[in-house]
């Protein structure tokens, strides 16, 4: 390995370096070129191609010209592998500038060309991306279909984690799409297979989840179980940021199941754990929350102090 960086990545990345040393502008695609040539490697032009356009995301015309022509690099020497990465890369710079139609064409091609080449559970994780993406850009109709594609094949795999891990994604758009009863067994099929994996954190995930769903539909003694459940997993793996969420989410849900004392005590105790992990921002948060209590109850001094202790985070 040391041996093929000191022959072929090293010498171009030292030429594109004094390149734009000397020229003291941004990279261009015709450096890009002149450097590549000192590479004899195919595949290590096709490395460094995919390496450059990461570390130039923000530059829409380099990292174009460096995932295209590493793309063709490996179209012409058959290499599978650069392939697939190039047309990986391609997806992730067209969802950086928003090209989502060219996005999905990029993965559809990494659909038609390896449908029948490599296991379920790589063509799982390709719909698992490509459904993060349309969530993401709220195509929710498309994100559901790839998480269903995803979702079969992690469990023709047994691939447990990554079946439940798409079952709470699946959940997520069920909410968006208003349908909680669905939403809700989703995230119980969740939880039961992160119970036979005993993964507490992913258990938490999901009883907090189920919290948000039951706080939406105005459920609030479920909701308050649900996090109550959710607080005893992140006290087992000793988890500060997931108690202090937990918290802040059960001062929201007293607030607004009007128990206020119940809320100012969790709100407290949020911020104290924010404080402890130094989220300064969420210490700001929870205390504008307790101001906010103090405020509907005509309590201004109180209301004054928090406040003011909020401005000073």
């Amino acid at each position: 390995m040391h041996s093929f960086i000191s022959k072929t990545i090293l010498p171009a990345l030292v030429f594109l370096c004094i390149c734009n040393f000397l020229a003291g502008q941004k990279i261009d695609t015709m450096t890009i070129n002149e450097s590549i040539a000192t590479i004899k490697d195919e595949k290590g032009k096709v490395d460094y191609l995919l390496n450059l356009a990461q570390l130039n995301l923000t530059d829409s015309i380099v990292s174009h010209h460096c995932a295209n022509s590493a793309l063709t690099i490996s179209k012409e020497i058959s290499y599978d592998s650069g392939i697939i990465s190039s047309l990986h890369m391609k997806a992730r710079i067209f969802s950086t500038y928003g090209q989502y139609d060219k996005l999905h064409d990029a993965f559809d091609e990494i659909f038609i060309r390896y449908e029948y080449e490599v296991p379920s559970s790589q063509l799982s994780c390709l719909h698992t991306e490509l459904g993060d993406i349309s969530y993401s850009t709220k195509h929710f109709k498309e994100a559901w279909e790839h998480f269903q594609f995803a979702a079969d094949g992690y469990r023709e795999a047994n691939d447990k984690y990554n079946l439940a891990k798409t079952i709470e994604k699946i959940g997520l758009v069920y909410i968006e799409g208003n349908d909680f009863v669905k939403a809700e067994q989703s995230f119980n099929d969740a939880i039961s297979l992160f119970m036979e994996l005993l993964n507490h954190h992913q258990i938490g995930i999901q009883q907090i989840h189920l919290g948000d769903l039951y706080v939406k539909n105005n459920k609030y003694p479920e909701a308050e179980e649900a996090f109550e459940k959710a607080l005893v997993r992140a006290n087992i793996i000793r988890n500060d940021t997931m108690k202090a969420e937990i918290k802040y989410k059960l001062g929201s849900l007293y607030f607004l199941w009007d128990k206020n004392i119940n809320a100012i005590l969790n709100f407290k105790e949020a911020a104290a754990l924010y404080d402890q992990g130094n989220n300064i921002l969420w210490v700001g948060h929870s205390h504008t929350e307790i101001a906010r209590v103090y405020l509907s109850e005509n309590n201004y001094s109180k209301t004054i102090e928090h406040f003011d202790k909020a401005l000073r985070c």
